[in-house]
């Protein structure tokens, strides 16, 4: 009760206790071996960094275009200079057409960006909850929480529930509470 308690916290002592023991108590970390190829996870940073950015420039956007313009120069700024993670970028470029447009519609809809990379922390059944949210978009007094996925994610169902192990989005709910409705 005396630690903050993470999504990735729990997901890791749920997963592999021994992992948990080495990183959050003996706080022994792995040694990365350099790699050629860059690691899916590396992306996904640098997709994030470029979303935080746009959104931290703009709130909303009026066109499709105008968005995806804007969308592709922070992606260019976040890119490694490899011809490979040139590649790995246009990819996710193309990626991201469907939630250029998406993104479109929510804004029409009077939802715009209110916060990026948030971090928060709250009180939850005499434990501290905390997590770094990735955009909260609002609406008057409503609040929608989003997560970016580049990756693999976990899908739960009747069937598998009682094996799940990613709490994220319970978590980021609990969180961003005190924010609206």
């Amino acid at each position: 009760k005396d630690k903050k308690l993470s999504a990735t916290r729990l997901k890791t002592f749920l997963t592999c206790k021994r992992k948990y023991y080495y990183k959050y108590v003996q706080k022994t970390y792995n040694h990365d071996i350099p790699k050629d190829m860059p690691q899916e996870f590396e992306i996904g940073l640098d997709v994030h960094k470029a979303l935080e950015e746009l959104y931290t420039k703009h709130s909303s956007f009026d066109s499709v275009d105008t968005l995806k313009k804007a969308l592709h120069v922070e992606l260019d700024e976040a890119c490694g200079e490899s011809e490979l993670d040139k590649y790995w970028i246009a990819i996710q470029k193309r990626n991201l057409d469907k939630f250029c447009e998406v993104d479109i519609q929510r804004f029409a809809e009077d939802w715009e960006v209110y916060k990026c990379e948030e971090r928060l922390t709250c009180n939850f059944a005499g434990m501290t909850l905390e997590g770094s949210i990735d955009r909260i978009d609002k609406r008057e007094n409503e609040i929608e929480v989003l997560d970016y996925k580049t990756g693999k994610y976990p899908k739960y169902t009747e069937k598998n529930f009682t094996e799940a192990t990613d709490f994220q989005l319970e978590f980021y709910y609990l969180l961003a509470g005190g924010l609206g409705n």
